[in-house]
């Protein structure tokens, strides 16, 4: 009796917390809340530290076991994940703040990519060369994509914030680069000369990015049987098929 009576309470227990879990709406409010408050704290961590180094940018990465501070440079990779999550709030909350504290250095950014005379972007080498850990990348369609799309949503920040003069600077650079991009397309889909194929990766993100042409759109067939993509970048071209 002993036992049945601790399995017993054990089943109401597991029940009662299955009945009190969290819906994926109330898990998302509750993580941007969060995130409202955390993430101003960490700008003023920042500052702080920005004081001590002026000459090199840095991004908050996590804390130490002695309690410290712990920053990034831009070299690496999850660098950009502190700028992308104000955007995300931004977007949640609808507070201006949020964006205001990246929107200069992310403009900044975005202008060191030089327009080609083919009106496609001129490729910037580095130490992280990299589109995809997937095979076959068409870098060319995959980089204009990528730029196209980080370009909208910097328009979109200048809109918010009344930058008018830049959001003209946006607007022109995004059509020049549309006019670029249409060279890439084939009747199999875009492709560049640096491929044989049309990359799955490359016409998904020409379609969520906005630089496909609708009629362009096609049934999915690229990005549906020609999968060389990782499973980072695949969530892009997963995405496609999925609408």
């Amino acid at each position: 009796m002993k036992y049945i009576s601790s399995f017993l309470i054990a089943v109401a227990l597991l029940c009662s917390s299955c009945s009190s879990q969290e819906t994926m709406e109330e898990l998302t409010a509750r993580v941007f809340e969060r995130a409202a408050v955390q993430l101003p704290i960490l700008d003023k961590n920042l500052d702080s530290a920005a004081l001590s180094n002026p000459a090199q940018a840095i991004y908050p990465r996590s804390i130490k076991r002695d309690g410290s501070f712990w920053t990034s440079n831009y070299k690496w990779w999850c660098s950009g994940f502190y700028p992308g999550s104000l955007w995300y709030v931004y977007e949640y909350t609808g507070d201006e703040a949020f964006i205001e504290k990246v929107y200069r250095a992310s403009l900044d950014y975005l202008k060191l990519w030089e327009i080609g005379e083919n009106n496609l972007v001129v490729h910037r080498g580095g130490s992280w060369d990299w589109a995809d850990w997937g095979s076959k990348a068409d870098m060319t369609a995959i980089e204009n994509a990528w730029i196209y799309y980080a370009l909208s949503a910097m328009e979109e920040m200048a809109d918010v914030l009344g930058k008018s003069e830049d959001a003209t600077f946006l607007a022109e650079r995004k059509t020049a680069i549309a006019e670029g991009y249409k060279t890439l397309w084939t009747e199999d889909g875009y492709k560049s000369k640096d491929v044989r194929k049309p990359d799955d990766r490359a016409n998904a993100l020409a379609v969520l990015s906005g630089i496909a042409e609708e009629e362009q759109y096609g049934d999915g067939d690229v990005a549906a049987h020609n999968r060389q993509h990782s499973r980072i970048v695949g969530e892009h071209a997963e995405h496609l098929l999925r609408e």
